[in-house]
């Protein structure tokens, strides 16, 4: 043997007497394709989105609903596709789910090859489906900046003229509405001036009597305050007066009071102290009498 030196009338022969040729057909000819059910519904979905929204089982439930969706699409299209080739013997065939080449076991799918083809062209055209969206949602987009783009130099332009031109405009209306405003403002000058000396000799006219009147008003008020506080005054030192007598009574009987008390401390002195001198003498009494008991005993 010599590395890349093949034989193919060799390899074949090898192939053929070991089986694997008829084990390629037989697979082709049948299930050629096995998904487990989560693998399946991962990838097919798609096809019935709509169905399996708001169903809830478990994943072989899932598988075979999903089969059950896909099955009679399947079936269509192995009859138009039949059709075009002019195989009758699939015209005759009745929709069975068998028929279109889909199984669904305990733990996988089993398809066979057409069956496989057709569901992946169904997957391919939902994809694409889905990508010419996208594309239709990116480029709007896309066209609806480049728009707004577009949009914004236009009106930049036109704010830009219609500026220029409500400049002119403007500047013509005031220069009119400047020498309007002059005109007016010399004739209503001399007419509000005339007014206005005759207004102030009239207020002047009036102020000096008002004031005038004021002025006494505010003087007699003042007179009347003035002998209000005076009386208030007399008042309130008259009854400051009333106050300190009424004290000075009050401290005068506290002061007798005091005396007297102190008389009555003095009086209950003399007498504590007359008792002391007769307790004095009781002793001396009593030691003369211990004194001549003691003498007699001698």
């Amino acid at each position: 043997l010599r590395p890349g030196d093949f034989q193919p009338a060799l390899i074949a022969n090898q192939l053929r007497y070991a089986g694997v040729l008829e084990a390629l057909r037989v697979s082709r000819n049948w299930f050629s394709h096995r998904y487990k059910h989560a693998e399946f519904y991962e990838r097919y979905y798609q096809l019935a989105k709509d169905e399996l929204k708001d169903f809830n089982g478990s994943e072989r439930e899932k598988c075979q609903l999903l089969v059950n969706m896909v099955a009679f699409q399947i079936w269509e299209l192995m009859q138009e596709t039949d059709a075009v080739e002019g195989d009758d013997e699939s015209k005759n065939m009745s929709f069975r789910v068998d028929n279109v080449g889909l199984q669904v076991g305990k733990t996988k799918v089993f398809l066979r090859h057409k069956t496989f083809e057709y569901l992946e062209y169904l997957r391919g055209r939902i994809i694409v489906n889905h990508v010419n969206k996208i594309n239709a949602l990116l480029r709007g987009r896309i066209a609806r900046k480049q728009y707004k783009k577009r949009m914004t130099a236009v009106m930049s332009a036109q704010t830009y003229a219609r500026r220029f031109i409500a400049v002119l405009k403007a500047k013509s209306i005031l220069r009119r509405n400047a020498a309007a405003t002059k005109i007016q403002k010399t004739w209503r000058g001399g007419r509000d001036l005339a007014r206005y000396k005759l207004i102030k000799l009239l207020v002047a006219w009036t102020q000096a009597h008002f004031r005038g009147w004021e002025g006494r008003e505010q003087f007699r008020q003042l007179q009347e305050d003035q002998k209000k506080r005076k009386e208030e005054q007399k008042q309130i030192l008259q009854e400051k007066q009333r106050k300190l007598e009424e004290e000075q009574r009050k401290l005068q009987e506290k002061q007798k009071k005091l005396e007297e008390e102190q008389k009555k401390m003095e009086e209950e002195q003399k007498k504590v102290e007359e008792e002391q001198r007769k307790l004095e003498e009781e002793k001396k009494q009593m030691e003369e009498e211990q004194r001549k008991a003691e003498e007699e005993q001698r």
